[in-house]
């Protein structure tokens, strides 16, 4: 037998099936199989307390028995997603985090499944949200009233570096805001990492774009709520948004009464920097946020170009400081309008 001979037998078999098939060792996974090693799987878990809620799902505190470890455990019924057509939106949100790793973005540890139940595990971050600690500062009414500019610039850059990273690899958040930006630990060093990948895209090729109406109000681009193709440059503008909220305590459109008003005030770029709050902030800082929050995608910057801004650069020495640390003390200027104006959304098209 020549070797051309030899290797099609050990790669396909005699009769040119795959050994696999053919093993009475190797049997096709039945569904009762599967059902039994996912209950297996679920075993090795402890669920815990509730940690956070949402439309289709809860995140609860875990413990992986064999090891002691502590996960947040995102569990979701299917019947839920079924009921409005989502089924795919699980799987989707494990292919995208699957392609991630990096310090500022939470990792996927395990994901499985039971015939009526999705199971995300994700690394547990303990130091609670970024917007939880907005309001915080903001209501107790501190004489020194905001976040310093350069406590401001340190955490905006770490975010703009975790999102520059996500849009190297294509992939779109869509859901930037204070509420999806958790602090791992509750010690005041602690870095930031970004969550809530459900309604995450990736965008396949250059000038691939998306159409799905989806995201929060108040950090939604004017693209978006005009139905127009989009790309990577929503969640700069989200990041504008962000930007804002840090300094003052209150997002950009949030004196808006009601849906419609802020949808306006959104797509024409109607915001400004009302003195006197503002008075004491850098011109460098709002050119940041003006540069983020254009109308135009086409006049936002990159993520990668927006990490060479000055006010990163000069104001919060970011570069020296991505990873995470963040000076202290934190606080924030009281009075002002509220940081929260109504829940997430979303309108999923297709």
């Amino acid at each position: 037998m020549n070797l051309f001979g030899f290797l099609r037998k050990i790669f396909r078999g005699k009769k040119g099936r795959n050994p696999r098939a053919t093993s009475p060792n190797r049997a096709a996974p039945t569904p009762k199989s599967v059902a039994a090693s996912a209950r297996s799987k679920k075993n090795e878990y402890k669920i815990q307390g509730t940690l956070g809620e949402g439309t289709y799902g809860v995140v609860k505190m875990c413990e992986h028995v064999p090891t002691g470890m502590k996960y947040a455990a995102k569990i979701i019924q299917k019947k839920y997603l079924k009921e409005h057509r989502f089924q795919d939106l699980v799987h989707k949100e494990v292919a995208v985090l699957r392609k991630i790793r990096h310090e500022n973005i939470v990792s996927l540890v395990e994901f499985f499944e039971t015939p009526e139940t999705y199971y995300l595990i994700f690394e547990l971050a303990t130091g609670g949200e970024l917007f939880d600690k907005i309001l915080e500062i903001h209501d107790s009414q501190a004489e020194q009233g905001s976040f310093t500019e350069r406590e401001a610039a340190v955490i905006i850059a770490t975010v703009t570096n975790a999102l520059a990273y996500l849009h190297d690899l294509g992939i779109v958040h869509r859901d930037i805001k204070p509420e999806n930006l958790l602090f791992k630990t509750k010690d005041a060093s602690s870095p930031l990492t970004i969550v809530d990948f459900g309604i995450s895209q990736v965008i396949q090729g250059d000038r691939s774009l998306l159409t799905t109406v989806c995201g929060s109000p108040g950090y939604t681009a004017p693209e978006v709520l005009r139905r127009h193709p989009y790309d990577t440059k929503v969640d700069i503008f989200a990041l504008g948004a962000v930007t804002y909220s840090l300094l003052v305590g209150y997002g950009p459109f949030a004196e808006a009464p009601d849906m419609v008003a802020l949808s306006d005030r959104v797509v024409t770029g109607n915001y400004q920097f009302d003195s006197p709050t503002w008075d004491p902030i850098s011109g460098l800082a709002k050119d940041f946020i003006r540069q983020c929050l254009s109308v135009s995608p086409n006049h936002r910057p990159t993520a990668h170009t927006l990490l060479r801004h000055p006010w990163i650069v000069k104001v919060g020495s970011a570069r020296l400081r991505l990873s995470g640390m963040y000076p202290q003390p934190l606080t924030l200027l009281s009075g002002g309008p509220s940081l929260r104006l109504w829940d997430t959304w979303s309108i999923f098209d297709n």
